[in-house]
């Protein structure tokens, strides 16, 4: 679904009260154990959403320019596409510039752990 934040997309579905998991599963995106951030909210900003969305408009401007559909479709999705496919918004959405790298954006904890429970006779419970 497309966020507040212009060119920013974040895929929908996961749980922010589960107890059970350190990152919320992702189901909707098909890469359900894919790590995203430990406190879903609806800020986050998924890279591989905005990408197939980027990859999607161009596809679609293409094949509306091809069956041959009103000059105004087809360049509302030439638009959309153009600007999912500005490098700086990308880098400003993503890039994280001491890292080297891209990622998605959202609330990240590494003050947490997993721990077993312990049943009423003090053993651990698988």
């Amino acid at each position: 679904e497309k966020d507040p934040v212009p060119h920013s997309y974040r895929w929908r579905g996961r749980d922010p009260t589960t107890d059970r998991e350190l990152n919320p599963k992702t189901l909707t995106s098909g890469l359900d154990d894919y790590p995203r951030a430990t406190h879903p909210t609806d800020t986050e900003r998924h890279l591989d959403l905005r990408c197939w969305m980027a990859l999607g408009a161009r596809t679609m401007s293409e094949i509306a320019e091809i069956v041959g559909a009103p000059r105004a479709d087809v360049e509302s999705y030439e638009i959309l596409a153009s600007s999912l496919e500005d490098q700086s918004v990308l880098d400003d959405l993503h890039y994280d510039e001491g890292l080297g790298m891209y990622f998605d954006w959202g609330y990240h904890t590494d003050k947490v752990k997993l721990v077993r429970a312990i049943d009423a006779n003090g053993n651990q419970v698988l």
